[in-house]
């Protein structure tokens, strides 16, 4: 197969894509803002353009806004700043409905030929189509603003690809169906997430209570310490020879840290030192962050463990626990220790009212996390997907 033929496309076309320079493709936006008053944006990675407003809270260009960029509908800029998503920069088009302000900065430009897809070409470049090219052309010194040190000349030298028009058109409305679709499951995702947050306060608050069984009311709430609840202990040190990267028929029991990350999974081990239903709250980094622990395994680097001594539902106290503001006064490392914590104040229903609202929002945490692998299995998916549809 030659190779500026995709391995996958569309059946009506065959000739190869031709590669051309991206300046005989397109050509630079260089018109300046001026005394006109036009909205200022900034490109984030992963997102696009942003107004400063909204990113920063006003904007920011003061007296060099009249030399920025003037960026119509459907044209593009170049951010020369790195990110962990877009090492070598990123491009993105102005899909706002508007003319705009951006930073003279970026390297702004539009296609020659009006009846070219600028959506295919979005796309494209939102694949790191270009960080090849970038990578070559990118100077080792450093400039004092942060940004990569691009020439202008260089970077409308890369070379991209040049399907036909029909066939670029036919692309940009295929991949941006994929994309309606992935954006309907990560709204339908931040619904569910506002739908447990409102839930949470209601019942939280007891303006919301379940009713037992029987129909009647369930007994007032109390207020009790953490360490009344809980015995708490922190998690140590482990030997090294106990621990693998892998889960394996001797390595079968999580080592949980302080990490965010994979709900502070560490790695495995041969042994571990809990048993209990129980819970696991950060006490260094981000701190407070709960997660309730139904296995066995083993703590590590002061991860705060939480064990009921009288009747709790872990799943209720994690809940509860993630709404606290630990404000910890410190001089040093930020640090939840075992005295701290045990001090704050929590309610405390009736175990079977625990149960009831666990049982509830645990519901509600399963079909955000079934949706939450349809996006990431969607990602996936339209992953493979652009490899096999752009040269």
């Amino acid at each position: 197969m030659s190779s500026n033929v995709p391995q996958l496309r569309f059946p009506e076309f065959e000739e190869e894509w031709e590669e051309k320079k991206l300046g005989e493709v397109f050509i630079e936006v260089n018109e300046k803002v001026g005394q006109r008053n036009l909205e200022t944006y900034s490109i984030t990675a992963g997102q696009g353009f942003v107004s400063q407003k909204e990113k920063f809270g006003r904007d920011i260009s003061g007296q060099q806004n009249a030399k920025y960029t003037a960026l119509q509908v459907n044209q593009f800029a170049y951010n020369k700043g790195n990110s962990k998503k877009y090492k070598y920069g990123c491009v993105y088009l102005n899909t706002t409905d508007k003319q705009i302000a951006v930073p003279n900065v970026f390297i702004s430009f539009k296609l020659i030929d009006n009846e070219m897809s600028s959506v295919f070409y979005a796309k494209l470049f939102e694949n790191h189509y270009l960080d090849k090219g970038l990578r070559q052309i990118i100077s080792s010194s450093a400039r004092m603003d942060g940004l990569l040190n691009v020439n202008k000349k260089y970077f409308f030298q890369l070379k991209i690809i040049v399907p036909t028009t029909p066939e670029q058109h036919k692309i940009a409305i295929f991949l941006t169906s994929v994309d309606e679709k992935l954006q309907a499951l990560k709204k339908k995702k931040e619904l569910l997430e506002q739908y447990k947050k409102g839930a949470m306060q209601k019942l939280f608050s007891q303006e919301l209570r379940f009713k037992q069984d029987d129909g009647s009311a369930f007994p007032d709430w109390e207020e009790k310490k953490l360490g009344d609840i809980f015995d708490i202990k922190a998690g140590g040190d482990i030997d090294k020879s106990k621990v693998s990267d892998i889960k394996t028929g001797l390595y079968r029991y999580p080592i949980y840290s302080n990490s965010e990350k994979e709900k502070g999974l560490f790695g495995y081990s041969n042994s571990y030192s809990i048993s209990e239903k129980c819970l696991t709250v950060t006490g260094r980094g981000r701190l407070g962050i709960a997660h309730a622990r139904f296995e066995n395994f083993y703590p590590i680097v002061r991860l705060l463990v939480l064990i009921p001594k009288i009747p709790a539902n872990v799943v209720f106290y994690e809940n509860i626990i993630n709404q606290l503001n630990f404000a910890i006064e410190s001089t040093g490392v930020p640090q939840l220790t075992s005295p701290q914590i045990s001090s704050y104040k929590v309610h405390y229903p009736s175990f079977t009212e625990q149960e009831k609202i666990a049982d509830f929002l645990s519901s509600i945490d399963g079909s955000i996390e079934n949706v939450g692998k349809q996006i990431e299995a969607s990602q996936e998916w339209k992953k493979g997907l652009l490899q096999k549809m752009f040269v």
